[in-house]
């Protein structure tokens, strides 16, 4: 929501067209239907006195932003409540005594929630696309910091033919690194996004929708059990569904759900509600709580499937980015995030290059940073226990498997558990 107040906004732009008149339009996003008013626009050519990264430029401001704003604690209190669970253990030997004073390292491994990313299967794969260098930082980069994936381009039924030689192999990778993997997609509307050879037909709508139907049941059995979800229809609204919490569109956001309830009403099995969320401004936090709270009316789980930002401006990528995901984190019908520009191979049709998380010699940019500090320190547990006399203990820690080494008297044993919901549980130290 713009201010009340005149405020003076400073805007860097280039010119690149060597025309003598040139058209300057801007893009104002992220906020409800209102009246703007513009005065006193006055535009200066500095020529190439300066660098352009040195010129001035107003700060982006957002509703919510700032580091006390009252839904942060509301946020951090409903993750406290829904993502973290509390386990009562009791320690025993092989006899079934129970153990005092055994010492009990728990640490946390991998979360429940799935935060993942957007990869290329050619780009991972295709030794003629990529240099060894390039495809063993891509998967090291992955397995730091996702717990889940989903194939970018290679399971679009348009793109699927130049694709098809290198799914196999990463759907292996996957599996032996433990990544489930997220179909995407079964259904994309409108020709431009088939095969070349379905403009037959356009005047044959029953037998394309049997085309259509059997492509469906092929995809999502060709695999056997690698996919435990697909996304199964993308962007119905004219190809162009994204802004649902992003931008401000709501005809996007009443045709979504209408699809939602079309199907519904006509007992069609729909299991979740998916967000693409590619965001080019700030939405207020606010807003998109209210958006979300829209949805759960339907009572299916939900999901963040392709997020993004495209902004140069590297602290409010990470100040937006951090709201964002503290928002979808904190609500319990969500079960994942996943970010769609990771790295600057995404950009080739995109153009994103500014919502990258990586450069191009794979160091980490700051949301980077930022996704690792949340998900791997913020998010996580790790506890040092002793047994009392009984030989309990009880921890509270975010819903994830954990690794638990239990040592007592010189004797020592490692075991995993998966901690999901509250509960009582047993070590045994054989």
């Amino acid at each position: 929501m713009a201010e009340r107040e005149w405020k003076l906004l400073l805007i860097p732009f280039k010119v690149l067209s060597e025309e003598k008149k040139v058209k300057i339009a801007f893009f104002i996003g992220g906020a409800k239907p209102q009246e703007l008013q513009f005065a006193n626009v006055t535009v200066f050519d500095f020529k190439k006195n300066y660098r352009f990264e040195d010129l001035p430029k107003s700060k982006t401001y957002y509703p919510g932003m700032e580091l006390d704003a009252p839904w942060r604690a509301e946020a951090d209190a409903r993750i406290e409540k829904y993502r973290k669970a509390t386990l009562d253990v009791t320690v025993k030997n092989a006899q079934g005594k129970t153990l005092k004073g055994a010492n009990v390292h728990i640490e946390q491994l991998e979360h429940d929630f799935g935060f993942g990313a957007a990869i290329s299967a050619r780009v991972m794969f295709d030794d003629e696309k990529g240099d060894a260098e390039d495809q063993r930082m891509y998967k090291q980069r992955i397995l730091e910091s996702f717990n889940k994936v989903t194939i970018e381009n290679g399971l679009k039924w348009k793109l699927f033919e130049h694709f098809e030689p290198f799914i196999q192999p990463t759907l292996d990778w996957c599996k032996e690194n433990d990544l489930p993997v997220r179909g995407h997609v079964l259904v994309w509307p409108g020709y431009r996004r088939l095969p070349k050879a379905y403009d037959t037909y356009k005047t044959d709508p029953e037998q394309f929708k049997k085309d259509i139907e059997a492509h469906v049941r092929d995809f999502s059995t060709r695999w056997g059990d690698c996919f435990p979800e697909w996304d199964v229809m993308n962007e119905p609204y004219y190809q162009h569904d994204y802004s649902i919490l992003a931008g401000n569109n709501f005809e996007h956001i009443e045709n979504h759900h209408e699809w939602i309830q079309y199907l519904l009403d006509n007992n069609a099995p729909v299991q979740a509600i998916g967000f693409q969320s590619h965001f080019r401004s700030p939405v207020p936090p606010m807003e998109i709580w209210r958006r979300i709270q829209e949805f759960e009316k339907y009572g299916l789980e939900m999901q963040v499937t392709e997020f993004d930002f495209d902004d140069e401006d590297e602290e409010l990528k990470v100040r937006f980015t951090e709201d964002v995901m503290m928002l979808i984190f904190s609500h319990p019908k969500f079960v994942g995030f996943v970010t769609w520009t990771i790295t600057w191979h995404n950009t080739k049709y995109s153009g994103k290059k500014n919502a990258t998380f990586y450069r191009e010699d794979w160091s980490k940019k700051p949301v980077a940073e930022l996704w690792d500090y949340l998900v791997k320190e913020k998010w996580h547990t790790e506890l040092h226990e002793v047994s009392d006399g009984n030989g309990k203990l009880s921890f509270r820690g975010f819903k994830a498997k954990y690794r638990v080494t239990v040592e007592h008297n010189g004797s020592k044993k490692v075991q995993e558990i998966y901690l999901k919901k509250d509960g009582k549980g047993t070590l045994v130290l054989n």
